[in-house]
């Protein structure tokens, strides 16, 4: 944000709640997609080459959660009880 961020937050939070509310609700991603290049039935992979998709599934998901975290940091400034709740949907 420019400097003026976060006073425009703080202005947002106190004269309309619910679009504040809106606003940090959609730092969270409602979906992740997943593509992988694999074309073959998961019954033909092996255990190495399901448990490398797993791997780096997992990995693209802990890269999202720790982009999102500095947000949730911010919105702990501004409303506590909100940053808890979207930490506890980054933990899942």
């Amino acid at each position: 944000m420019d400097g003026h961020g976060d006073d425009v937050l703080t202005e947002v939070r106190r004269d309309d709640p619910g679009l504040f509310l809106r606003i940090c609700a959609s730092l969270i991603p409602r979906e992740v997609n997943i593509h992988t290049t694999e074309t073959r039935p998961m019954t033909q992979l092996s255990q190495a080459e399901l448990e490398g998709i797993i791997f780096e599934d997992i990995s693209k998901l802990e890269h999202v959660r720790m982009a999102i975290e500095p947000l949730v940091s911010r919105v702990d400034e501004f409303d506590p009880v909100l940053a808890d709740d979207m930490r506890k949907v980054l933990d899942v």
